[in-house]
């Protein structure tokens, strides 16, 4: 199963904030109205790393089931709640020096990582229930009924040679051999 869509979301997101950071161009530090600085170093640095969870987003989103993971939902979640409680705390500290509009877009930037991470919390939920309904099966896409009917070659295909079948139980697997 593909992971949903939001995670295409998020990377934009992060992409886009991502390539902004990382030329920390002044004209649009201007416009924005956010905290400027005089060395770009680090907000460079910050753009790669934003860059880079970006491009672990879609590699979450696109991979197929035996390749490897990217970076899932609950990580995601939890870079985006960590980024909205800095921002509200900086906000909520009083000390940042800017305009109406740079408190604007940095509420609203808060707002939407907050609405982001609920979203992605809410679509990991509807993944767990679905595999929960199948039982633990570990291959889901593979599924065609109950991981208790599948046949000697569906094991095969999904999980190789492995000794039993992984995805039901040992106790329900035993029951079955006795019958």
């Amino acid at each position: 199963m593909r992971s949903p869509r939001i995670l295409l979301v998020d990377a934009l997101i992060n992409l886009v904030l991502g390539v902004l950071l990382a030329a920390f161009p002044k004209s649009i530090v201007a416009v924005l109205g956010v905290p400027d600085t005089d060395v770009t170093f680090y907000p460079s640095i910050l753009g790669a790393v934003l860059i880079g969870i970006a491009v672990a987003l879609v590699v979450e989103y696109a991979r197929r089931p035996d390749h490897p993971a990217g970076l899932g939902p609950h990580g995601a979640i939890a870079i985006n709640l960590c980024g909205a409680l800095f921002v509200v705390g900086w906000l909520l500290s009083g000390k940042l020096e800017i305009p109406l509009r740079g408190q604007v877009f940095l509420w609203g930037l808060a707002a939407v990582l907050i609405v982001i991470s609920l979203v992605e919390l809410a679509f990991s939920r509807e993944d767990k229930a679905m595999c929960e309904k199948k039982e633990g099966c570990q291959k889901p896409e593979e599924l065609k009924g109950d991981p208790k009917e599948c046949s000697p070659e569906q094991i095969r295909k999904c999980h190789g040679d492995a000794a039993g079948h992984p995805c039901v139980p040992k106790d329900v697997e035993e029951q079955a051999g006795e019958q």
